[in-house]
């Protein structure tokens, strides 16, 4: 295992972190699973941020599988944190959507069935504000495969 800088391509506005992110001195910094929300963090976690970089240690045969699920649950906890500065009439405020978007296209596409079913199961998780945002979007991917329309 080696430690290792943040690479700047690695850190998105709206996505989760695929690794603790530790400060120079050990320190936790991001813990697995935040979700970034904005430019500022990004600047920071590249300034001091380490990781211990597991990728050469692990057999491409143990990676975890994508899932559909994690996919939605992660444009969750990222819509989340960009509603309010979309509500607060943030500049640029708008930008992690298209991220968020494309996760939800990509987990419709991975698994429709789950993405469907997450609509009926997480009906009590969350904000009503989020939840509705994502189950729309999981619907309108849909219909828009279903349609079999192209991007424009």
């Amino acid at each position: 295992m080696k430690i290792r800088r943040i690479y700047a391509g690695e850190l998105a506005l709206g996505v989760a972190l695929p690794w603790d992110v530790h400060g120079e001195t050990g320190g936790l910094l991001a813990r697995l699973g935040h979700v970034i929300s904005s430019e500022n963090q990004i600047e920071l976690l590249l300034a001091r941020g380490v990781i211990a970089d597991a990728s050469a240690d692990v057999p491409r045969t143990a990676t975890e599988a994508p899932s559909a699920l994690r996919m939605l649950n992660l444009v969750t906890a990222g819509l989340a944190l960009v509603l309010p500065t979309i509500a607060s009439g943030q500049a640029g405020s708008h930008a992690p959507l298209a991220a968020l978007a494309q996760l939800v296209e990509e987990a419709v596409v991975l698994d429709a069935d789950v993405a469907l079913a997450c609509i009926l199961h997480n009906q009590g998780a969350g904000d009503f504000a989020v939840r509705h945002s994502v189950d729309t979007a999981v619907i309108t991917a849909l219909l828009a495969r279903a349609l079999k329309l192209v991007r424009a």
